[in-house]
């Protein structure tokens, strides 16, 4: 498996053909104190692979850490199973969590982490600057 997108955007979803549609990316989130609550967020994850995975069963795991590898929220565990390509497409799968109310408790560098399976370095890292503003 490859990591072939991972953003943060305000909305996003995957339509009946699999055609992924993000709407407003970004990484860096300002607030007027602490705590504060990010109404909605999706973290978008699109995985490639190549055809001799086809139909093999993986589990996506995602966590969100602080600057000291300090883990703040771990999401529930997405089991997938790699597709069969159709027409000499690779394999793809898009993921997107949706994250409501989601609770900042202090400014600073945090990353989304997304691993396949058990492995021990993620797929993926995804910084996210969480601001007081001026």
């Amino acid at each position: 498996m490859e990591k072939l997108i991972l953003l943060l955007a305000d909305y996003a979803t995957v339509d009946a053909s699999g055609k992924l549609n993000i709407l407003g990316a970004f990484g860096r989130i300002y607030t007027n104190g602490f705590p504060a609550r990010h109404s909605l967020m999706c973290l978008v994850v699109k995985l490639g692979s190549g055809v001799a995975e086809a139909g093999q069963k993986h589990e996506c795991n995602v966590r969100f850490v602080d600057e000291y590898d300090k883990v703040i929220a771990s999401f529930p565990p997405i089991p997938f199973t790699v597709p069969t390509p159709t027409g000499g497409v690779f394999p793809e799968v898009n993921f997107i969590v949706q994250l409501r109310d989601f609770a900042l408790v202090r400014a600073g560098s945090f990353q989304f982490q997304v691993f396949i399976d058990d492995e021990n370095e993620p797929i993926g890292t995804l910084p996210l600057t969480i601001e007081l503003r001026p």
